[in-house]
C-alpha cells in the first residue's frame, strides 16, 4: 500500500485527546502521513487539558494509552508545525478526519466558514472522510453551494448521541457549568436536522464501556460508502482502524452492508430449502442456535453437519419454513433481524406466523453464528441495543 496523506484540522485548543491521538497513532503506524491544520498554522494546538488529568475527581478523562499516544504526538514534527486552514489544498490529500471535543475552544473549528469551504471541496474529490463525535457537526454544517444541502444529507451517520451529551452535562453542571454543552442544541439534533431522513441516524449500542486496541466489542461505527462516522472516544480505535482500511482499500468500507446481503441470502436459502446454498454462506464451524430442535438444550448445532441435521429434523415437522425480517440493524459484525417465521405443518397443513428475531455474526463474508430469539427486544438486548 502506498503512503497516503490524511488531513486532520483542529482548533487551537480543547480538542478531544483520544479522538486525535488514536487515529494519528494508528495511521502513522501503518506508514501513512497525517497533516494537521489549524486556523492560522505555525504553532502546535493543545488538547482539552481536563481530559489529561480527569474531568472531575480524576475521572471522565482519556484512558492511559491514548494519553501516552498524545505525549508522543506533541513531540512530532507534523503536530508542532501545522498548516493554516487557508493553505489547505484539498486535491493534495487522500483522506480527511474530523475529530471532536466539547469544551469551548472547539467552537473555533466547529463554526469556521473557511474550514467548511475546504471540507466541501475535499468532499467533491470523493476521498474517504471520517468524523467522530462533534466532528460530524462540521459535515452537517458543510453545504454544497449548488444544492444548499449538507454534504451528508443522503448519508447514514452517527455522532455524539443526545442521551450521552445530556447525561455528561447533568452529571457535571453543578461544578463545570456548560462544559459539556458546546452549543444550546444537542449535537444529535443538529446532525439529524441536516439529513434527508431522520432514520439515517444510527445511535448504536447503549454502553459506556470503551473499545480498546484489543477489544472492539463496545465500539460502534457507521460506514456509508467512503464516509465513516463514530460517536465518542470509546469508538476511537475501531474508527481509526476502519478509516485506515477505507484508505487502503478502494474507498469503501464494505463489510457491514455486505453482511446484510449475506443475511438476506441466508434467509432466501432457508425459505427455498436450498441447504447447499445456505452452507456456502456459513463458516464450516458455525454455531447454529435455533429456538427449537433436539440439540437446543445441549449447545445447539455445530458445523455444516449440524446444520444439515437440523434441517432434516425440520423437514419432518414442517412442510415449509419462511423466515422474514421487517427491521434490520447492523452492530459491528452482527446483523440483527426482527420479523417472524411463517410455517406450514407437514400432513396437517396448519399454518402459523410467529414473531421471531435473529442475530447473525458475520465475519469475512461468512456467518459464524446464527442465534434465534423469541422477540426483537431480546435480540436487540443481546447486542447492547434497547430499541
Amino acid at each position: 500500500m502506498a503512503r497516503v496523506r490524511v488531513l486532520m484540522p483542529l482548533p487551537d485548543r480543547d480538542f478531544d485527546t483520544t479522538e486525535v491521538a488514536v487515529p494519528w497513532r494508528v495511521l502513522t503506524d501503518r506508514g501513512h502521513e497525517v497533516v494537521f491544520a489549524t486556523e492560522r498554522g505555525g504553532s502546535a494546538p493543545v488538547c482539552d487539558r481536563r481530559l489529561l488529568d480527569g474531568v472531575m475527581l480524576g475521572r471522565l478523562g482519556a484512558a492511559p494509552e491514548p494519553r501516552a499516544f498524545y505525549a508522543q504526538l506533541v513531540d512530532s514534527a507534523e503536530f508542532r508545525d501545522p498548516i493554516a486552514w487557508s493553505a489547505i489544498e484539498p486535491g493534495r490529500f487522500d483522506g480527511l478526519i474530523l475529530p471532536g471535543g466539547h469544551a469551548p475552544g472547539m467552537r473555533q473549528y466547529l463554526g469556521s466558514r473557511e474550514l467548511r469551504k475546504k471540507v466541501v471541496e475535499l468532499w467533491r474529490h470523493e476521498r474517504p472522510v471520517g468524523a467522530i463525535c462533534h466532528g460530524v457537526l462540521v459535515l452537517a454544517r458543510s453545504r454544497d453551494r449548488t444544492t444548499g444541502r449538507s454534504v451528508i444529507a443522503d448519508k447514514r451517520t452517527t455522532c455524539l448521541p443526545k442521551d450521552m451529551e445530556r447525561s455528561a452535562f447533568y452529571l457535571t453542571a453543578w461544578k463545570l457549568g456548560r462544559y459539556y454543552r458546546t452549543y444550546p442544541a444537542y449535537v444529535q439534533d443538529e446532525v439529524v436536522a441536516a439529513l434527508d431522513d431522520p432514520r439515517q441516524f444510527e445511535r448504536g449500542p447503549r454502553s459506556l464501556r470503551r473499545g480498546t486496541a484489543d477489544d472492539d466489542g463496545p465500539a460502534f461505527v457507521v460506514p456509508d460508502g467512503r464516509y465513516l462516522s463514530a460517536r465518542w472516544p470509546g469508538d476511537a480505535y475501531l474508527f481509526a482502524r476502519s478509516f485506515a482500511e477505507l484508505l487502503e482499500g478502494d474507498g469503501r468500507v464494505r463489510a457491514p452492508r455486505e453482511n446484510v446481503e449475506v443475511a438476506r441470502l441466508s434467509f432466501e436459502a432457508i425459505r427455498s430449502r436450498d441447504i447447499d446454498a445456505l452452507l456456502e454462506l456459513y463458516n464450516p464451524d458455525i454455531e447454529f442456535l435455533p429456538l427449537t430442535g433436539t440439540r437446543v438444550e445441549s449447545g445447539g448445532y455445530i458445523g455444516h453437519g449440524g446444520v444439515r441435521d437440523y434441517f432434516e429434523e425440520v423437514a419432518e415437522v414442517w412442510e415449509n419454513m419462511r423466515p422474514h425480517a421487517e427491521d434490520v440493524r447492523i452492530v459491528g459484525d452482527q446483523v440483527v433481524l426482527v420479523g417472524g417465521c411463517a410455517v406450514r405443518g407437514r400432513g396437517s397443513g396448519a399454518e402459523s406466523d410467529s414473531p421471531m428475531a435473529w442475530v447473525l455474526t458475520i465475519r469475512d463474508g461468512k456467518v459464524s453464528r446464527h442465534r434465534g430469539f423469541r422477540t426483537g427486544q431480546e435480540a436487540l438486548a443481546a447486542v447492547g441495543l434497547t430499541d
